[in-house]
């Protein structure tokens, strides 16, 4: 059986798998965060919204 020692503990590898697959689910689940910021919708033309795009159509302020 495969173990591993981490701080003076040994703890079989089968157990620390469980466990990281359980924090990993429950990651998963609180993937819901507040945004740090109020998002505005980009009123750009669609033609804008891409460096390319302002670079092969130049407005006549840019």
């Amino acid at each position: 059986m495969r173990t591993v020692t981490l701080d003076g503990r040994t703890y079989r590898m089968r157990d620390v798998n469980r466990l990281y697959q359980e924090q990993r689910a429950e990651a998963v689940r609180r993937q819901d965060q507040p945004t740090l910021f109020e998002v505005h919708e980009d009123l750009r033309p669609k033609v804008h919204k891409t460096a390319a795009g302002r670079f092969q159509h130049p407005t006549l302020f840019d």
